[in-house]
């Protein structure tokens, strides 16, 4: 049980689309009569996107007008993850079309961040029946997450870094950079516990402010007061700090500024990925399967047959005869060791805000080696070098996450899934590199016309 409150809007647009602008207009005055968490759900008769239809027949006007009023009203649609449309005309040559739909406005979405729908059978009815499952916890993993919100703290570099000196150095330069990073992220995890914000840490401090405040309107306050009131208040600045920049690292959008007056926009935008990016059901053996346990015996199962299945590749075309009248360029600049130069814009080329490598690495992020260059780049030069001469144990450091993305809109069995591999920032580093490089010599391998 719960003491949450929120309002449900139950819709059904009219089926005449002459009518279609008018019932638009009246949802946005919704919100006046409700200041809280609001749900609107049900058949709008009207289609967001061309994929939402299964033929050419698509109103440009109309679906312009609903995806204003979504706009306009700030809502957040539960994807549905299951299927593609929801209702059909049940015709030999059906009219298939995603008409049903359930928003989520921002306090709804903050109150229940891990919600979401699927379809039911529709039995006798034209429209599919959607399931919402309600839930306020985010499932939380015991892989490590490095947070950019670290960085806002003045003792948190020098807390953390002594331990990338103080690692044992192997003889070889990758083990050395998997050594140093691990000391660190051991160091960074008890800084982190030590350093957690109470849960009524912004109501006291707010609660103390507004009590010095009071005060002083019939007082003077002390020294002792007046200190108490600005550490009260440059702790809350940084909480919210702190707040802003977690919830933009979640978000993963770079063109909006981090302050607090864009958290929410993060936080609603990191709820709605976490909702898109989830597997609610894989199908096995013609079996929906919804179990965790389950899923991830039936996804590994499959890719540990594709990934290591190896097949024999045979050319019966000459490669280098393909590219005899080809242009030349010279392989000096491609090949040349890599300088300290270079890797520095690399990482400062980097999104602050990128996916994380693996935890045994610690799962550095750019921003990370960004703030403490100076500490790193003797190391992580070191590595370099060693990449270059292949001279080191790459397998040491060049282990990586696979996250599977959808290959259709609706993902429900294990092979419609693609893998994609998130490598650690140090790959990415000479990954960069090499690639900068390439891009200047293209317009000499590439023929425009």
């Amino acid at each position: 049980m719960s003491d949450f409150t929120f309002a449900v809007t139950n819709v059904y647009g009219p089926a005449v689309h002459a009518n279609a602008a008018e019932f638009l207009n009246s949802l946005e005055h919704i919100p006046e009569r409700t200041n809280h968490a609001w749900v609107i759900a049900g058949d709008f008769n009207l289609i967001r996107w061309p994929s939402d239809k299964n033929n050419d027949a698509f109103n440009h006007t109309l679906s312009s007008l609903f995806n204003q009023t979504v706009d306009a009203l700030a809502l957040d649609e539960l994807p549905l993850l299951d299927r593609r449309f929801t209702w059909s005309n049940g015709r030999e040559e059906p009219t298939l079309e995603r008409l049903d739909r359930i928003f989520f406005n921002t306090e709804m979405s903050f109150l229940f961040p891990n919600s979401s729908i699927t379809s039911q059978s529709r039995d006798i009815s034209d429209h599919t029946p959607l399931l919402v499952h309600l839930s306020s916890n985010i499932p939380k993993t015991n892989t490590f997450r490095f947070e950019n919100a670290w960085l806002l703290h003045s003792d948190f570099l020098p807390s953390v870094l002594p331990a990338w000196h103080d690692a044992a150095s192997p003889d070889d330069t990758a083990g050395a950079m998997a050594a140093s990073l691990k000391a660190v992220r051991r160091v960074a995890k008890v800084w982190a516990r030590v350093k957690r914000s109470p849960p009524q840490l912004h109501h006291n401090c707010r609660f103390l402010i507004y009590l010095l405040d009071s005060a002083e309107e019939g007082r003077c306050l002390t020294a002792g007061e007046q200190l108490l009131r600005h550490l009260s208040q440059d702790r809350l600045a940084l909480a919210l700090q702190e707040r802003a920049a977690a919830w933009k690292q979640r978000g993963k959008v770079r063109a909006i500024k981090e302050g607090d007056c864009n958290t929410k926009f993060f936080h609603a935008n990191a709820n709605h990925r976490h909702r898109a990016n989830q597997i609610k059901s894989i199908e096995v053996d013609g079996q929906a399967v919804t179990a965790h346990d389950a899923k991830t015996t039936a996804l590994t199962a499959h890719f540990q047959n594709t990934l290591g299945a190896a097949g024999g590749a045979v050319w019966d075309f000459d490669v280098e005869a393909l590219y005899d009248d080809s242009n030349t360029i010279s392989t000096a600049a491609l090949l040349a060791p890599f300088s300290c130069s270079e890797a520095h814009a690399a990482i400062r080329g980097m999104n602050a805000h990128m996916a994380r490598g693996p935890r045994h690495l610690f799962g550095a992020v750019p921003s990370f080696y960004k703030a403490a260059w100076s500490t790193v780049r003797p190391r992580l030069m070191a590595f370099l070098e060693g990449f270059h001469n292949l001279d080191m144990e790459l397998e040491r450091i060049n282990r990586s996450y696979i996250v599977l993305i959808p290959k259709t809109a609706v993902a429900v069995t294990v092979n419609a899934f693609r893998p994609i591999c998130l490598q650690n920032c140090d790959i990415k580093v000479a990954s960069k590199i090499l690639t900068t490089r390439l891009q200047r010599e293209l317009h000499h391998l590439i023929d425009l016309d």
